[in-house]
C-alpha cells in the first residue's frame, strides 16, 4: 500500500537540483560582490543602453552576456534563484556573506524583473501595441506614432473626420472582441 504524502512533507524531502548551497546558484554573483559592492549598480546602469538600442528587446541576450561579466552570473539565473530560492529557508548561505548583499541583490532583482518580464513579452509577441504619441505642429493635422512591443512605429497624419472613422472602427474592434471574450467564458463554463 502506497503512502500518500501531503505538498508540504513532499516538498521538504525533496531536494533542489543544485543542493541547498546558495553558491551552487549565485556564487559567482556574491564573489564578484565581495571584490565590488557596486556590481549591481553598475549592471542596473547598462539595461537602459541596452533598452535605447534598435533591436530592444531582441538584444536581451547580449545584455545578459555584458551583465553576466559583472555580476558573474547570468541575469535569468540570479532573477530564477530570486524568484524561486531567496526566501526558502533551507537554502544555506554563506557565513561570511557581505553585509549588504541581501539588500542589493532584492532590489535589483526588483529593479529588472519588470523590465525583463517587458523585454520577454517583446520577444514572445513583437506586433502587440506598446503604445501612442500625438504630436501637434502649428497649422499641420496633428501626427499620431503608433508604437508596437518591438519599437516599430507609424507615423500617420490625422484629421479629425481620419479621427471620428478610426474611432468608429475601433469601437467596432471593441464590441467584437467583448463578443467572442464572452462567448469563450460560457463555452469554459
Amino acid at each position: 500500500m502506497k503512502k500518500v504524502v501531503g505538498i508540504k512533507e513532499a516538498e521538504m524531502r525533496m531536494a533542489y537540483e543544485n543542493g541547498y548551497e546558495v553558491v551552487n546558484y549565485i556564487g559567482n554573483c556574491i564573489e564578484r560582490y565581495r571584490k565590488d559592492p557596486l556590481i549591481f549598480t553598475k549592471a542596473t546602469q547598462l539595461i537602459p543602453v541596452y533598452m535605447l538600442r534598435k533591436d530592444w528587446p531582441f538584444c536581451v541576450k547580449d545584455l545578459d552576456k555584458t551583465i553576466k561579466e559583472i555580476l558573474g552570473d547570468s541575469l535569468s539565473s540570479i532573477a530564477s534563484f530570486v524568484e524561486r530560492y531567496l526566501d526558502d529557508p533551507r537554502i544555506v548561505w554563506p557565513e561570511n556573506l557581505p553585509e549588504r548583499f541581501l539588500d542589493d541583490l532584492k532590489i535589483f532583482h526588483e529593479t529588472i524583473s519588470p523590465i525583463i518580464k517587458q523585454a520577454s513579452l517583446g520577444v514572445a509577441s513583437p506586433l502587440r501595441f506598446a503604445g501612442v504619441n500625438v504630436s501637434f505642429y502649428n497649422d499641420r493635422p496633428p501626427l499620431i506614432t503608433i508604437i508596437r512591443l518591438d519599437g516599430e512605429k507609424l507615423d500617420l497624419e490625422i484629421t479629425v473626420e481620419d479621427l471620428e472613422t478610426t474611432i468608429q472602427i475601433l469601437n467596432d474592434i471593441l464590441s467584437k472582441t467583448k463578443e467572442k471574450e464572452v462567448g469563450r467564458n460560457e463555452g469554459n463554463s
